[in-house]
């Protein structure tokens, strides 16, 4: 299981913050469009990108022969996993970026001296 978390999480970090800077352009929108398309909001979510993660993270244990194939009656595995991805994802997300907060307020301060 420790292996599932640690593969998901890492692979909701690159994508949400290694991925090209191109990846996250934001073309000239009509007026009355939003103007963020669907791709660069999903990958600003924790969430969203730790339910595919979590999927991808699956499959690739399932390849290593760390976690078994799901038989016959076990295809809800799959996105079950995705769900618990997603969860594990957002919960270490949201307490990484309050640790950041916390830590990025005490540098400001010290400036200040």
């Amino acid at each position: 299981m420790i292996e599932f978390l640690l593969l998901s999480y890492g692979l909701t970090f690159g994508l949400m913050n290694k991925l090209p800077a191109k990846v996250y352009e934001v073309p000239p929108v009509e007026v009355g469009e939003h103007p963020e398309p669907i791709w660069v909001r999903l990958l600003r979510c924790s969430y969203c990108v730790g339910f595919w993660s979590g999927i991808i993270a699956y499959i690739l244990l399932c390849a290593g022969r760390m976690e078994h194939w799901p038989d016959s009656g076990g295809w809800f595995r799959i996105p079950a996993y995705g769900l618990m991805g997603a969860g594990w994802c957002y919960a270490l997300d949201s307490l990484l970026r309050l640790a950041e907060y916390f830590v990025e307020g005490d540098e400001e301060e010290e400036d200040l001296d």
